[in-house]
Order: C-alpha cells, then sequence, then structure tokens
C-alpha cells in the first residue's frame, strides 16, 4: 500500500495546514463517520502526465493521506487543496497524481484516509487514449457535446430520464468501437447506448454485451456526424452513476485463444477481434515458479493497447482441441488430469473427448463466462454405450461444472461441450478440465472487515471462517502480524470439530499511535505430516489490502470485563460475601445522617402514590400489589380495558404519571415479545365522598421516555386509533409516560379517579401487565421514575409517625442507593453474579458475565449485546450467540457503566471453548458509534 502524505502548496494558505494539524489532537472523537467517495474527476489519467485531481464524496474534512495499490503501478500523489470554508467543506479534495510513462494500464484502486478512517475503493484509469471530459448542457442532441476520437470520454448521468449526447465525425467505412465501463469500476449506471445519424436515425443501438455495460462496433455508412447518445437502461441517474467510454477506432479483443496455459512453457496466443492492425499473437514463456491463476493480457497495435482479456495459467497437461470432433467416434483422445483449450467455432458446433478415469470421483470443469466467453457450455458426459452419465450447464451466470462417481475405471467416456443456445464463434472459447474430484487436502482462511477501526482503549472485531476441502481435519492457527507498538491481537486456533468460525479482536491501548496500518495474517497447519504456513495481505471484497485506522478515545468502551476482584477459594468467597454484607447492613451514624439529608431531598418530589380503591378488567384479573403497582393476572385475552379507581388528598392536580414495569425479570407488556399497546387513556374526577357523578377530565401534552415507531405516546389521545402508546423493541425495560390535566382538579376535600386503560390493538393480547399510576399538583412535572414499593408512602409521612416496620424498609432501601456503599455493593455484585472468569458454564445451566463500561463524557443510552460463541457461518454472515445461549440487550442509561449479562444456555449449545466480544452501539451527536470489546473464551462444559 502506497500512503502519501498532503504536503501545503506554497500558493495554499496557512489555514489549509489544518487537514494535519487536526490528526494530532487529543479531543474525543465524537463519532465516526467513514469517508465517502462518490465521484472522481477526471478518472482517467494519462501516462507522463502530472493531473490535478477532484474528489467528492462525504466526510473527507480533514482528509490527510491518499492511498494507491500496494503494487508499485507507476503513480504518485501529492496534495493541491483541502477547502476549509464553504460548501465544499467535508465534500471536496482537491490532489495531483503524477503517471510515469510506464504505469501500468488499466483499473487501479483509489482511497482518502482520514483521521477517521479509510474509504472504499474507488476505480481510476491509466490509458493511452486522450481524456474528454464531459461538459454541462450535453442532455440534447441540439446541445450534444463534440468530440474527437479515438479519445476516453468520462461522464455521468446525473439524475432520472438524463441522457448524455456527444457529437462525433467519422469518414465513410470508419470501423470505430465504443467500449462503456460503469459496471466493471463500480458504477450504479446499467447503461443503454445507441448511436444516431445527424437527422435522427438510430443506427446501432446496445444494453449489455459486457455484463451490463453497452458495446457498440459501428460502421460509419457514410462521412459525416454522428451522434452518440448514453442513459440509464432504468431512466435513473446521480452522483454514482458513472462511466468511461473507450471509443474509435481503437483495438478490441473479442476472445484469445487459447485461454490460458501451463507453468514451465511457452504459449503463442492467438488475438481474435478487431482493428487489431496485424497484431494477430502473443508469445508468452510462464515462469514454472510463476503464480497460478487469473492474469489479463492485452493486444499492443500501431493504434494503441486494447482492452484486456483473461488469461488463465495452470499445473495440469494442456491439450488443444482438433476438428473433427463433433460426434462420439470423432472425440480427441486426452489422458487426465488434463486442461482442454477449444472453440465452439460455429453454431451447432460440438466438441468431443475420449478418455479413461483413472480415479473417482472426476470433476469437469469449464471455464468460459468466468472469463468473459460468451459461451453458455452444456457439458455432457456419456459411457461406452452411448449412455448420459451426467449433463450441467451451470447455475445462471455459472460455468458449467459436473462431478460423476462410480465410473468404470476400464472403460472409456466422452465429455462432449456445445452452446447451450446453439450459438458459435471465433470468440466462444473455452478452457475444460478433467481432473480427479478427490481435492488435495487444503483450506482457506476467509475474514469479514471492510474498513476496520479501533478506538485508543478499545477494540475492533474482525470474523474469520475457515473452509476444509479434500479432507482436511487439522487445527489452523490464525495469527495477525505486525502489529505497531500500543495494538494487540491473540491468536485464534481453530479446530475441526469445535470451530469453523469465529471472532478475532484487535484492542489499543490508551496511548497506541494513532494513524493507518495495513493488516496482513499468517495461517499455520500441517498438510501431509508437514508445516504449512501461509501469509496474506489481509482481503476485502472492495480492495485488495485493508487498513487498520486507530482513532482517538471513543466516547464509551468497555473498561474491564468480569469481576475486578474475583476470589477463587469458595470458603474465602464465602467468607468475603458475609463481610460484606455485614458492612451493607449494618447502621452506622454517618450512614443515619446521609439518609436524613437523602429524605430531605426527596421531599421535594411532586409525585404522589393513589390509595387504590379497585381495579378490574373486563377480562383480566388485576392484582394490586403491596407496592401500590397493579399486575395483570390470568388468561391474556385479545383486547380489554381496565378500570382504576383510586382515591387521593392531593388539592390540585395538574398531570397523571403512569409507570410501566419491567419487574422481576418480566416485562411490561403482556404479548408474546413483552409489548403493549395502550391504544387510549380515559380519566373522571368525582368528590371521594360523591363519586355517584365522575366528569371527564381532557388530558394534553402527553410524553414518554421511549415510543416505538409509528406508535407515539401522542396516539393515545386519539379517539378511534388502531396504534397507540408501545415500546418495541426495548421490551424488557420499565417505561414512564405523562399526561398534563387541560384544566386542574382543585378540591379541599379528597378526589376519586377513575382511570380507563383501553387496549385495542388489532392483534391482540398487548395489555398492560404490570404498572403504577400516580399524580401530581406541580406546573412543571418532573419527569422520570419515581421511588419504587411503598418507598414513596413512607417518605410522605411525619418521620416520627412511621412504625419500626417504615424505619426499617426505608432504611434497607437507602442502602441500595446510598454513594456511601457504593463500593460495597458492585464488589458484592460481582462476587454473586460471576463465580467463574473467564465464564464457564455447564450445559443447561447459566453464568453470567460483568460488563464495565467507561463513559468518555458521553451520558446518552448505549445498547450492548454479545456476538461470538458460533459453529459456522450463516445467510452469508456470522451466527451470533443466540443459537447457543439465550442472550438479550441491555441498555445502558444517563451515567449507568454497569451491566451484567445473564448466559444461560440450550439444547442445542455445544460444549466448547469459544470466543465472544461484547458490542455496544449507540448515537453520538446523532451520528451511529459502535465499540467492540477485546475477545475472550466462554467455555461450555
Amino acid at each position: 500500500m502506497i500512503f502519501t502524505s498532503f504536503k501545503r502548496h506554497p500558493g495554499m494558505s496557512p489555514k489549509t495546514t489544518i487537514v494535519l494539524a487536526l490528526f494530532l489532537l487529543t479531543a474525543t472523537v465524537q463519532a465516526q463517520p467513514l469517508p465517502i467517495i462518490q465521484s472522481v474527476t477526471p478518472d482517467v489519467l494519462l501516462p507522463g502526465v502530472s493531473t490535478e485531481i477532484t474528489v467528492t464524496g462525504e466526510n473527507l474534512a480533514n482528509a490527510i493521506q491518499i492511498v494507491l495499490p500496494q503494487e508499485q503501478i507507476g503513480l504518485t500523489a501529492s496534495a493541491v487543496t483541502v477547502p476549509t470554508t464553504g460548501p465544499s467543506l467535508g465534500k471536496q479534495v482537491k490532489f495531483r497524481l503524477d503517471a510515469k510513462a510506464d504505469a501500468r494500464r488499466g483499473q487501479h484502486d483509489l482511497r482518502i484516509a482520514t483521521p477517521l478512517g479509510v474509504s472504499r475503493a474507488f476505480s481510476i484509469g491509466i490509458d493511452d487514449l486522450p481524456l474528454i471530459l464531459q461538459k454541462p448542457g450535453n442532455n440534447a442532441a441540439k446541445t450534444a457535446q463534440e468530440v474527437a476520437l479515438p479519445a476516453v470520454i468520462s461522464g455521468k448521468v446525473n439524475g432520472a430520464l438524463d441522457a448524455n449526447y456527444y457529437r462525433f465525425h467519422a469518414a465513410k467505412n470508419d470501423r470505430l468501437m465504443f467500449d462503456v465501463f460503469a459496471q466493471r469500476i463500480g458504477s450504479k449506471l446499467d447503461s443503454s447506448l445507441a448511436i444516431h445519424s445527424a437527422e435522427g436515425k438510430l443506427l446501432a443501438h446496445d444494453e449489455d454485451t459486457n455484463g451490463l455495460d453497452s458495446l457498440i462496433d459501428f460502421t460509419a455508412p457514410a462521412d459525416g456526424d454522428y451522434f452518440l447518445r448514453i442513459q440509464d437502461l432504468k431512466y435513473q441517474g446521480g452522483g454514482d452513476y458513472q462511466y468511461r467510454i473507450r471509443a474509435g477506432a481503437i483495438p478490441f479483443l473479442d476472445a484469445i485463444y487459447p485461454m490460458g496455459g501451463k507453468r514451465g512453457q511457452d504459449v503463442t496466443v492467438a488475438f481474435i477481434g478487431r482493428n487489431l492492425q496485424g497484431a494477430d499473437k502473443l508469445q508468452m514463456h510462464l515462469e514454472a515458479a510463476g503464480p497460478v491463476g487469473v492474469r489479463d493480457i492485452a493486444a499492443s497495435t500501431s493504434h494503441g493497447l486494447s482492452n484486456a482479456r483473461a488469461f488463465d495459467v495452470g499445473n495440469l497437461a494442456e491439450f488443444m482441441e482438433q476438428e473433427p470432433n463433433d460426434a462420439a467416434a470423432q472425440a480427441n483422445e486426452v489422458k487426465m488430469p488434463v486442461t482442454i483449450n477449444g472453440q465452439i467455432n460455429k453454431p451447432g458446433d460440438v466438441d468431443s473427448f475420449k478418455f479413461k478415469p483413472t480415479t473417482q470421483p472426476i470433476i469437469c470443469e469449464v471455464l468460459a463466462q468466468r472469463a468473459n466467453s460468451p459461451l453458455d457450455a452444456l457439458i455432457t458426459l456419456t459411457n461406452a454405450q452411448g449412455q448420459i452419465v451426467q449433463r450441467n450447464n451451470g447455475d445462471a451466470g455459472a460455468d458449467a461444472r459436473l462431478e460423476a462417481n462410480g465410473l468404470d475405471l476400464n472403460q472409456e467416456y466422452t465429455i462432449s461441450i456445445t452452446d447451450l443456445l446453439g450459438r458459435g464463434g471465433d470468440s466462444f472459447v473455452y478452457r475444460l478440465s478433467v481432473k480427479p474430484g478427490a481435492a488435495a487436502e487444503d483450506f482457506q482462511v476467509v475474514f469479514q472487515g471492510d474498513v476496520p477501526r479501533v478506538a485508543r482503549g478499545s477494540a475492533a472485531k474482525l470474523w474469520c471462517n475457515i473452509v476444509r476441502t479434500g479432507g482436511f481435519k487439522g487445527e489452523v492457527t490464525v495469527t495477525l502480524n505486525g502489529l505497531p507498538k500500543g495494538l494487540h491481537a491473540d491468536p485464534v486456533v481453530f479446530k475441526e470439530k469445535e470451530l469453523p468460525s469465529g471472532v478475532i479482536s484487535i484492542s489499543a491501548d490508551a496511548d497506541a499511535a494513532m494513524g493507518f496500518y495495513p493488516l496482513n495474517f499468517t495461517a499455520t497447519a500441517q498438510l501431509n505430516g508437514q508445516p504449512v504456513t501461509r501469509t496474506f495481505n489481509f482481503p476485502s471484497e472492495n480492495a485488495g489490502q485493508v487498513l487498520l485506522t486507530v482513532l482517538d478515545t471513543a466516547p464509551f468502551y468497555v473498561q474491564q470485563l468480569g469481576p475486578s476482584n474475583q476470589e477463587t477459594d469458595k470458603t474465602k468467597r464465602e467468607e468475603k460475601i458475609a463481610e460484606l454484607k455485614k458492612l451493607i447492613d449494618t447502621p452506622t451514624p454517618q450512614l443515619d445522617a446521609a439518609q436524613v439529608a437523602w429524605e430531605k431531598a426527596q421531599a421535594k418530589s411532586a409525585w404522589r402514590p393513589l390509595e387504590i380503591v379497585s381495579a378490574k378488567g373486563k377480562e383480566t384479573q388485576l392484582k394490586t400489589l403491596p407496592d401500590g403497582a397493579i399486575k395483570a393476572e390470568g388468561a391474556t385475552p385479545a383486547k380489554d380495558t381496565y378500570t382504576i379507581v383510586a382515591n387521593t388528598p392531593l388539592k390540585n392536580i395538574r398531570a397523571i404519571k403512569l409507570e410501566a414495569i419491567a419487574a422481576d425479570g418480566g416485562s411490561p407488556g403482556r404479548a408474546d415479545d413483552g409489548n403493549f399497546v395502550l391504544t387510549n387513556i380515559h380519566l373522571l374526577a368525582a368528590p371521594a365522598a360523591d363519586p355517584a357523578k365522575p366528569a371527564k377530565v381532557e388530558l394534553q401534552n402527553p410524553r414518554a421516555d421511549f415510543s416505538q415507531d409509528s406508535y407515539n405516546v401522542k396516539e393515545s389521545l386519539v379517539e378511534g386509533t388502531k396504534a397507540g402508546w408501545a415500546v418495541s423493541p426495548r421490551t424488557k425495560e420499565s417505561h414512564w409516560a405523562i399526561w398534563e390535566l387541560k384544566s386542574p382538579i382543585t378540591s379541599e376535600a379528597s378526589t376519586q379517579l377513575t382511570f380507563e386503560l383501553i387496549h385495542n390493538f388489532d392483534s391482540g393480547k398487548f395489555e398492560l401487565n404490570r404498572f403504577r399510576l400516580m399524580v401530581t399538583d406541580a406546573e412543571k412535572p418532573e419527569e422520570g421514575f419515581s421511588l419504587p414499593g411503598n418507598i414513596p408512602a413512607i417518605l410522605a409521612m411525619a418521620a416520627e409517625q412511621r412504625d419500626y416496620k417504615q424505619k426499617a424498609e426505608l432504611a434497607a432501601y437507602y442502602r441500595t442507593i446510598s454513594p456511601e456503599l457504593k463500593a460495597a455493593r458492585e464488589q458484592l455484585a460481582e462476587m454473586t453474579e460471576s463465580a467463574v472468569f473467564p465464564p464457564v458454564v455447564k450445559q443447561k445451566e447459566g453464568t453470567s458475565l460483568i460488563v464495565q463500561v467507561a463513559r468518555n463524557g458521553f451520558e446518552g443510552d448505549i445498547t450492548l449485546n454479545i456476538e461470538g460463541f458460533s459453529a459456522g457461518m450463516e445467510n452469508n454472515g456470522p451466527v451470533l450467540i443466540a443459537t447457543s445461549f439465550e442472550v438479550k440487550p441491555i441498555v445502558l442509561k444517563g451515567k449507568e457503566t454497569r451491566a451484567v449479562f445473564p448466559l444461560k444456555t440450550n439444547e442445542k449449545t455445544d460444549k466448547a471453548t469459544r470466543a465472544i466480544i461484547v458490542k455496544m452501539d449507540a448515537a453520538v451527536n446523532g451520528q451511529p458509534r459502535t465499540e467492540y470489546s477485546r475477545a475472550i473464551p466462554l467455555t461450555v462444559k
């Protein structure tokens, strides 16, 4: 990977140096938007020329590096300017690319690096043809942009229904090629290309000769001007609908033959194409120690280089097809293992080859469409009697392949190949391999992770998968290499029966150097009794090299996993637990004084409990609990209305509050997922002494701590609504809602309130499960949860009026929240919640994992979950821990920093030791932010 740092141009203002200085600041990074490249102008470079480049996208402010491919392609970059003010701030970067005269032609990846990460790759080209940039206003024939060919035309379909027009001149019988590059360079454009005469007559049209890219071979019928029109097939467009068109009397390769050769041999490749100017072949020597696989080759002519075609280098013996061989009786004789090179050179052509299998199973596999041959191959395996053994034409877009077993090793078989649609021609080339089906023992390592980033003090997650072939059963050890000081990643051992895939973490020390570091890894195993170590650059679907970005300290991160003071000796552990409990339960003068101060502060709270007179549902049984809450019991009806009658001595009622309570591991709602839908709420009021004629009370200004999308608490005041107040996905938490009264209820005596809580959701069962109602006389009702249980009622009494039981209950509650006992409570919780760390659990039992989070000035909600403990990949992604454990997300609110994950096994849980990792999600300044813990082992016995 080539890193090019920006340097200030002599003509730049001093302010421009801020792009370097910002990266050195130690202020907390409060959000993590990745840089995004949407367009590059120009996106084609001429060899031997220095070109000013403009990159347009998002989150490009503070860009500090241009990242070019790792291999030396003959490009260097230097900065020109980075806007620091105005509308281009964060959306544009300008720099200069210098291409050497011998720079490698073709497509190359370019990325932008900022202090927050590295962008995904954007394709740029190096071409010998002159570059023509699209000009504004060329969206009609009358305003067509005039171009001189040959050239590379670079443009963009800017919006829906947009089309771009270019006017070019041609002489009679000029053969011009128009080759569109859009899909092949990552554009969204599905091109539709057309050529019109000067009078507007359609002369040529194409849409998808090269995948979704268009290609037109046009011979001018007369001297004159012509129009080239390009648009999106679906009439779409935008900033990422860019294209390039290689246009003119340029060489074009339709195919090469043969399409490959064997290492260590000489091969002569015939060029099949147009405008080749006599360049009809290429002689090559394939190095014996050279790489196996596909490479690109092109034809060099007096008019420049042609487009590239794929050439496959292999290890098998090579055979060139010999005509005639249409029928089994004319079949060419080959010896397996072999790679056959051939052409379906006319419509209806069939090529046949006979052989004796040397082993079984055998594999017959075609390379054609994968190398851009138009051949849609159909292969047929027949026995000596002419009976079909197997036939295959591949899936959509895939080449034909068959695997045959149960063959007679003393009999000859024939493999034949033809085009499924009966087509043919010189460009219908193929490679057909016939080889043993029992592959040698081997393995592959596949990583998931594209633009990894890690913050100081935190960790990044990578997902790794081992693919075994040929019956390989050995262990594979994967190690990340070359990590700079301050970054750590433990090697991971993948065992055949335990761990085909799993999570790997990279953690950063608090003082790790910020910057960009290329990732590579080694995979070590025993193959055929011999140690094998392979080193790879970290792969990515978007670029050949992945950079790990080290960021400044995150706004939140996992400070510690597991208990901070673990005692593994059982006797000592029990003694310490008893000691802590005694400390928490023992009164002291200091604790008594702190409680008195707390009681005075709580007296200012305006929410008052109600004296419940009755609580009943039309079908649901409602039970009043000692703490004033109400619990639904019995069968769950489809719909129901709860009627709650309660008295209050409050003289001036201004608002009501409903607390939906998740207690004792339960949920606030009765639906299967723990949700509820409070469709409507009604309130009636009457003097408690004369409750016979209650009056309706109008409610207003509803608000809640959380409302489900499309189920806002405001819906509860809309009569006849099909929605209401609901709280999915946060159905394992308590929630509150407040409604203000349009006119206060004033009375010198007690008031009787009647609440109607209506649950009329169409899906049924969405009633409240456990809840509490309260009232206030405050003009501006405070939000949040009230004190639990009987505590509000006890606090409302004068201290001298409380009996012994009430005093003890109040003191016991205060000990659960007192700052003086916080350290003792946390230590006790750790010792009782997690017996072993790293966690160990027996099958069909449970354990817990303590997570301590550090908040770096961030006080928003943080959602915690656990990933890992996977036994494979599912739906093209990692299998989450939920397939083996019952794990539910935990939300840390406000200043909360501690979470305890219950981990309960299920009947599918494997007995194994595998890595898990804690994932944390939050919104920081409106931007989503994700942080991970380091990976730890979790053992199931």
